[in-house]
């Protein structure tokens, strides 16, 4: 007979350790009837077999004949079972059919760690008496039976612990007796090729007496288990007005009862809970504790205990209650360019119910003008001017009490005039990090705020492009950031900017020193690791078997079609240049411009939406974690992101205004036309709309017309271009 159980993997930690050898023992009935002890034998195997393996024989009783096997079953669809074989010896392995799951089959049934295996379980279980085999078959699928329906309770897919109950019947008496077992499994389908792992099994040896899941040897005290699933209790801090769960996993024979308890924190003095009100669950394995009030600030305890004697757990459990619910990240200073909207935003502590308020200065804002989200956890600013200027706070207020933020300072700050900062925030920048800063932490993004912080190693106000250097659309005092090797203390990591596109564009000013190998300019590692950014040199080799400065990118941690890329385009030492990546759906082009020319390289592949809603890093490229390790050597400065994929004339267009030359017009905008229910909607990128009734015209320019430009439609014909 075969009994299972998914159980999360007890962590053995019982207050008297087992020997793991043959111990006698006898249960409290069978002490109390004053009948002979017997012996519980232990194994410990840790023993794992594969798909391939011939499996594992297990002698359950220690007679010298394997009277089951754990394999996998390469006949029926490679599925993990345990056999039961017939060894000649008046034992018989009998399995029993899983009767109370809806597909009914030889799988399998399920069972805790500290149950009882007894032939009443087995029979309550069961519609089958021990020692019948309703099917004729001696064996017992995992999680799936001959017939392939779905039984059992080991699932594919996962990594599961669990102990399965096991008996010998012997049938050469009348009537006919059963000695218990278990063994103790790891089934892990999270592998390649998937593994079971027999790691111990125990048998007792008094026919017809029970044995608990997980027993090694005598019980006289219940012990006292702690489940890795429930690691209660242990400290808990949570808000007020959640609810908290507390679990203990006991052995015991006779079955044990339950008494949590509570005293002040640190008294040692406790007090017995009662069932009602806050508290359920008192006298049972599982506390739970309804709506924490800070008067549930206490240290927690239970007592398990049986007619052999009683344990407590130890140590208390502290439950620390936080009335006030404002947590997580607190809004962050600013500085934003006049015009341009700003955002602040903290967090709730969640499962708590609290009113927000947001402050300017001390006096309470109210949704209007140029504020929204007053009274939610994110404040917005609409349009920046003079008189948004002040510090700003959030109140987060619930029934226990409030508490504030910290002071965040929103400042403003003016564009210089200098060509390329203003063909920046024209061409629709979402973030910009100007990188001028000489000294401090902070790293300005004057447009979406998504601010950075420098590391302690950080080597600020070194000359950028500028004038001097040829660059007339830049301000004489434009300075850069500089980037060291392997320093992990010596990048920039900046808040999410959130994007969630697979249409977006970085422009970065580059001035290498020498090549490092994947040395990242910007960078994202986003949910699952999910790596995007821009690099110099993807450790491409000319032919001369020297590194040669490649600019090379990786999108979606997809290495085989993005990071082994070879554009083939190089960034020269010692000189600035305008690096570009655009990412579009269906392929990737990346620009170098400076004052040898330009090159581009277009990488004609799928990119798939990111989100990028973690950490952003400049100057890195965040390898496995590695953070330093593939840092950019050299300086870079005016890092900008856009959430469109910039063509490439307005790439160039940017390098013409950073060097002071106007950049021809650009060429006329094709024209989509589509239909919207009953109209006609035109969308163009740039140029004027010129309209005509015949193709050859005349064509009359339409001045007032902005993409998206609708009209209803007519009978006449109507033909449309720009210019």
């Amino acid at each position: 007979m075969i009994l299972t159980n998914l159980q999360t993997r007890p962590t053995k930690t019982p207050t008297t350790m087992k020997t793991k050898k043959t111990i006698l023992v006898a249960s409290s009935s069978m002490l109390a009837a004053g009948m002979a002890q017997g012996a519980i034998t232990y194994t410990l195997v840790n023993q794992v077999i594969g798909t391939g393996d011939s499996g594992y024989m297990l002698d359950l009783n220690s007679d010298g004949q394997a009277d089951f096997k754990l394999f996998f079953d390469n006949n029926n669809s490679t599925k993990p079972c345990v056999l039961g074989t017939s060894n000649g010896s008046v034992f018989t392995p009998f399995v029993f059919n899983e009767m109370n799951m809806s597909a009914i089959g030889n799988g399998t049934p399920v069972i805790g760690f500290g149950t009882n295996i007894t032939t009443q379980f087995a029979v309550g279980t069961n519609t089958v008496a021990i020692a019948t085999d309703q099917k004729g078959k001696n064996e017992a699928y995992l999680y799936q039976n001959g017939e392939n329906q779905t039984v059992g309770q080991w699932p594919a897919g996962q990594d599961t612990f669990g102990y399965v109950g096991l008996a010998l019947v012997n049938t050469s008496v009348t009537p006919a007796t059963t000695n218990y077992g278990w063994v103790q499994l790891e089934l892990n389908y999270t592998v390649a090729s998937p593994t079971l792992k027999i790691i111990d099994y125990a048998y007792q040896d008094i026919a017809g007496s029970n044995i608990l899941a997980g027993q090694e040897g005598p019980i006289d005290i219940p012990a006292i288990y702690f489940d890795q699933g429930y690691p209660s209790p242990t400290n808990q801090t949570v808000a007020a007005g959640v609810t908290v769960k507390m679990n203990v996993v006991a052995m015991a024979d006779p079955a044990a009862t339950y008494q949590w308890m509570a005293g002040a924190v640190g008294s040692g003095v406790y007090t017995n809970l009662p069932n009602g009100g806050a508290f359920s669950g008192a006298n049972t394995p599982n506390l739970t504790i309804s709506n924490v009030t800070p008067g549930n600030q206490l240290d927690y305890v239970v007592a398990v205990a049986n007619s052999n004697g009683s344990v407590t757990s130890s140590p208390p459990a502290t439950l620390t209650v936080i009335a006030i619910g404002l947590s997580g990240p607190v809004p962050d200073q600013q500085f934003i360019y006049a015009g341009y909207p700003a955002q602040f935003t903290v967090t709730d502590i969640g499962g708590v119910t609290a009113t927000n308020t947001w402050q300017r200065n001390g006096a309470s804002l109210v949704n209007g003008g140029a504020y929204s989200g007053v009274n939610t956890t994110t404040l917005l600013i609409s349009s920046v001017n003079p008189t948004n200027l002040g510090n700003y706070t959030a109140i987060a207020s619930t029934a226990y009490g409030a508490t504030n933020s910290s002071m965040a300072p929103l400042g403003i700050v003016y564009p210089d005039g200098s060509l390329y900062e203003s063909n920046v925030l024209a061409f629709g920048a979402v973030d910009y990090y100007r990188l001028d800063e000489t000294s401090g932490t902070n790293a300005w993004d004057f447009i979406g705020g998504n601010n950075g912080t420098y590391g302690s190693d950080a080597v600020l106000g070194a000359s950028g492009p500028n004038p001097a250097a040829g660059f007339l659309g830049f301000e004489s005092t434009n300075y850069a950031a500089t980037f060291a090797y392997n320093d992990p203390n010596n990048l920039l990591p900046v808040l999410p900017w959130n994007l969630n596109t697979n249409a977006v564009t970085f422009t970065a000013w580059i001035y290498p020193t020498i090549n490092e190998g994947n040395g990242g300019i910007v960078f994202t590692v986003g949910t699952n690791n999910m790596v995007c950014g821009l690099r110099y040199d993807g450790g491409y080799l000319n032919t001369n078997g020297i590194s040669d400065g490649n600019i090379g990118y990786l999108w979606n941690d997809d290495f085989g079609n993005t990071g082994l890329w070879n554009s083939g385009i190089t960034a020269p030492h010692n000189q600035w240049s305008l690096v570009a990546l655009a990412v579009a759906p269906t392929s990737a082009t990346l620009y170098i411009i400076n004052a040898n020319g330009v090159q581009s390289a277009t990488n004609p592949v799928s990119h798939a939406v990111q989100a990028f809603n973690a950490t952003e890093y400049i100057g890195t490229y965040p390898l496995e974690g590695n953070l330093g390790v593939n840092n950019f050597i050299g300086n870079i400065d005016e890092l900008a992101i856009f959430k469109s994929a910039l063509s490439s004339y307005q790439v160039q267009a940017l390098y013409d205004y950073a060097a002071g030359i106007q950049p021809p017009p650009p060429p006329p905008s094709p024209i989509t036309i589509s239909k919207v229910g009953n109209i006609v909607m035109l969308q163009w990128t740039s140029g004027t709309l010129l309209q005509a009734t015949n193709l050859l015209g005349p064509w009359i320019t339409n001045a007032a017309a902005a993409s998206p430009y609708i009209l209803s439609p007519t009978n006449a014909q109507q033909f449309f271009r720009t210019q």
